[in-house]
C-alpha cells in the first residue's frame, strides 16, 4: 500500500495529476460497486483507491457522489459498446435493443453485471445515478415523434422504474431470464403508447452483438 494522499497534495496547478487521480477514484468506485455495492463505506472506498477519506471528499464531495459517478461512467462506457456504430437515440428500436442487451450483460460483460446486481438492490439510487446518461436518447426520440411528448416527464419516470425493476429481477434476484425480461419490457412499452403488436415486434427482433 502506498502513502495516503493528503488534501494539501491535491491542491495546486497539476491538471494532469488531478485527472489521473480522479480516474483512479472512479475505477476504485467501480470495483467497490462490483464487490460490495452502494452501501460501501467511505473507508472501504478509500482503501480500494489507496487514498485518505478526505481525498474522496475533496474530489467528489462525498462517497455517494463518487459511487454514482462510477456507475454513471460504467453505464456510459457500456452504452457506447451497445450502440456500436449507431448514433445514440437514433430510434426507439435502438433504445429498446440497448435495454435488451442490458438484460444479457451477464453474458457479455460479467464485471458490469456484478455492478448492476449490487447497485440494483436500490433501484431509486440507480435511476438517480444514470438519469443524465439515459434521458437525452429518450428526449431525442420524443422530438422525432416516435414516442409521445405529452406527459413526457411522467412517462419517463414510469419507464425508468419499469426498466430498473426488470433489470433488478435479471441481475440481482435472478427471477427473470433475459427472454422473460424481453416479455416484461414488451408490456412496459404501453407506457409509450405502443400497441401490443408493435411492442412484441420490437422486443423479439434479433439482437446484434
Amino acid at each position: 500500500m502506498g502513502t495516503k494522499l493528503s488534501t494539501q497534495q491535491l491542491d495546486g496547478p497539476y491538471p494532469t495529476f488531478t485527472a489521473r487521480q480522479r480516474a483512479t477514484l472512479i475505477l476504485a468506485a467501480q470495483r467497490v460497486l462490483a464487490t460490495i455495492g452502494p452501501g460501501a463505506t467511505v473507508e472501504q472506498l478509500a482503501e480500494q483507491a489507496d487514498v485518505s477519506p478526505a481525498t474522496i471528499d475533496n474530489y467528489f464531495g462525498n462517497k455517494d457522489m463518487l459511487l454514482m459517478t462510477g456507475l454513471d461512467q460504467s453505464l456510459r462506457e457500456w452504452v457506447d459498446w451497445a450502440y456500436g456504430d449507431i448514433p445514440k437515440g437514433e430510434s426507439l428500436e435502438a433504445i429498446i435493443d440497448v435495454c435488451r442487451k442490458l438484460f444479457r450483460a451477464g453474458q457479455t460483460h460479467p464485471e458490469f453485471s456484478h455492478i448492476l446486481a449490487n447497485a440494483l438492490r436500490n433501484p431509486d439510487w440507480v435511476i438517480e445515478a444514470v438519469q443524465d446518461a439515459a434521458l437525452p436518447a429518450l428526449e431525442h426520440v420524443a422530438h422525432l415523434g416516435q414516442v409521445p411528448i405529452d406527459d413526457f416527464d411522467q412517462r419517463t419516470q414510469l419507464w425508468a422504474n419499469a426498466v430498473a425493476g426488470i433489470m433488478r429481477d435479471v441481475h440481482t434476484t435472478g427471477k427473470l431470464s433475459p427472454l422473460a425480461a424481453d416479455a416484461s419490457l414488451e408490456k412496459a412499452l404501453a407506457i409509450w403508447g405502443l400497441s401490443p403488436g408493435v411492442a412484441k415486434a420490437i422486443t423479439s427482433r434479433p439482437l446484434g452483438t
